[in-house]
């Protein structure tokens, strides 16, 4: 790798991505989950000037498996908001939801919420982990059972038998009985619209039969609320088959947009062989790592700390990220690096995202006074 300035970069990115375009190649954009709708902005305005343009999200802990659940479940593919603190009754099948699940410290303080007791609240709420590992969940929990990872469906299935006896519904197949299980079915019937059963599992068949079990409990409305959650929008399928595309020759250009999938992915032996056959390579990332090595050209954007950016949490809950610091080396917003590559000239990050918020948000008034206000 020799160093470069950013005209030079430019200018050969901009003639590779043209020629590819001409061409009729595909163009992959690999990134992990983006919380940022001006991050997303950014991508549709590179995809309409490279319209072969496919944007692939994986994530290091995968939640697909959710997303395909609720898809079959209730017809969408996304990830609802919990509410640990309305729960009396918790039963968690091999997740730690504390510690890496979905949103960890969101849980968290719903979990010390409903685990406080005093002089106003003499109830705590009741929970039970079945799992293999001992994890930080399990170690809070008032009743934990040991299982094989290979057993978390059939404990799911068990789970829903049970509460399906009670409820006059159907049994769903043969589950495996457990310790505890039958004390968390009991405790979860006696406790419908304040009970709450969770799964860490990546498999869609056993978050569907979750799902049923919290239908059953009227979890719905109570404990799991209708918001959407954006924290894990990666795609397995998409990602698999885009090694697969790349193994077989038929991408002819990537951008890694900050992420690492040669180290971090299941399938990363496989990707680094099939980059090979990509003709052209690009990694954003801030720092050296297993596939930036591997790319022709690395366009470093800022650490975050040094960064511009907003973020959709939540469906409808926006924020904004204020850099702590200026950038310490050369580097640059790879938002901005995609913009130029897409043919824009003078473009500032900072202006994209201010000119999205008052296109977005803004209703009237003084703008200036506004922007300060959200900054503040």
């Amino acid at each position: 790798n020799s160093k470069t300035t950013w005209e030079n970069l430019d200018k050969q990115i901009i003639e590779k991505l043209g020629t590819v375009a001409v061409s009729g190649g595909k163009i992959v954009i690999v990134s992990n989950t983006i919380l940022s709708p001006s991050t997303k902005a950014t991508i549709e305005k590179f995809n309409a000037k490279y319209p072969s343009t496919q944007h692939v999200v994986y994530d290091q802990v995968s939640a697909y498996g959710m997303l395909k659940a609720n898809e079959e479940s209730f017809g969408t593919a996304m990830i609802p908001s919990y509410d640990f603190s309305k729960a009396n009754v918790i039963v968690s099948i091999a997740s730690d939801f504390l510690t890496s699940g979905v949103s960890p410290i969101e849980a968290t303080k719903q979990y010390a919420q409903g685990r406080e007791v005093g002089e106003e609240k003499k109830e705590m709420s009741r929970h039970y982990q079945f799992e293999t590992i001992l994890s930080l969940t399990g170690a809070n929990a008032d009743y934990r059972s040991q299982i094989k990872p290979s057993e978390e469906g059939a404990v799911a299935i068990e789970l829903y038998n049970l509460i399906a006896a009670k409820a006059g519904r159907a049994s769903v197949g043969k589950g495996k009985s457990v310790t505890y299980l039958e004390d968390a079915a009991n405790d979860l019937w006696a406790s419908r619209g304040k009970a709450l059963v969770v799964a860490g599992s990546n498999d869609k068949a056993v978050q569907v039969i979750v799902n049923g079990i919290n239908d059953m409990l009227g979890s719905y409305g109570s404990t799991i609320l209708g918001t959407p959650v954006n924290f894990r929008q990666g795609n397995d399928e998409a990602m698999a088959n885009f090694v697969k595309e790349a193994q077989a020759g038929s991408v002819a250009a990537v951008i890694f947009y900050n992420c690492n999938p040669v180290y971090d992915h299941p399938m990363g032996a496989e990707l680094a062989e099939g980059l090979k056959k990509v003709g052209v390579k690009i990694a954003t990332a801030y720092k050296e790592d297993e596939t930036g090595s591997l790319a022709d050209f690395i366009a470093p954007d800022h650490h975050y700390l040094e960064a511009w950016n907003d973020a959709e949490p939540k469906k409808g809950y926006y924020s904004i990220a204020q850099p702590a610091i200026t950038p310490i080396f050369k580097s640059r917003a790879a938002q901005e690096s995609l913009l130029v590559w897409a043919g824009e000239t003078n473009v500032d990050y900072f202006e994209v995202l201010k000119n999205n918020w008052k296109n977005w948000f803004f209703t009237g008034g003084n703008f200036q006074a506004w922007w300060d206000k959200c900054l503040y």
